[in-house]
């Protein structure tokens, strides 16, 4: 689930997956689902389907106004990769593999459309969102394993099992 003002319009988008696989089947389906909340209910503005199980996703509107969705795609911590999906075209623009344990968390700054992936290693890697797909921005070195991250402006706060809670400036 993807909580956030995607868009700036002062309205509560949510993002949602829902994970369908059926019995004896080795992997399963995702539909991603895009809403608004507006007039206390949920307005559905777009909805795609995807092979394999989604781990997470967040949002961001690109130059042109366009909700661009990025997932984590794969199975167990290690995650798979990353791919950033057209809310207009409900298609799949960009992938980037992500492997060897390194994928545990997405988040973004809708502002500045950023995009943070923390890793089970330690490792922090913030990148520049466009129409085109990922630019690397900076790296950073953090002291235990993460379980999730929270883009917030000019800091980074994160969760980790042994260390809780962490708020970091860069």
């Amino acid at each position: 689930v993807m909580v956030a003002d995607v868009n700036g319009d002062g309205r509560v988008d949510v993002g949602v997956t829902v994970y369908h696989i059926d019995p004896g089947a080795e992997m399963g389906r995702s539909e991603v689902r895009y809403f608004s909340w507006a007039n206390t209910r949920l307005e559905k503005h777009f909805e795609f389907e995807i092979d394999g199980h989604v781990g997470d996703l967040c949002g961001v509107t690109n130059e042109r106004g366009e909700v661009i969705v990025a997932l984590e795609v794969g199975t167990g911590d290690e995650g798979g990769e990353i791919q950033m999906w057209s809310g207009r075209s409900g298609r799949v623009f960009w992938r980037g593999d992500m492997t060897n344990g390194r994928v545990r968390a997405l988040s973004l700054d809708a502002q500045a459309a950023q995009l943070v992936i923390g890793g089970v290693d330690c490792q922090v890697w913030m990148s520049h969102m466009t129409s085109f797909g990922l630019s690397p921005a900076r790296e950073l070195q953090h002291r235990w394993g993460l379980s999730g991250l929270l883009l917030l402006p000019q800091r980074l706060l994160t969760l980790s099992n042994r260390m809780g809670l962490q708020l970091l400036r860069f």
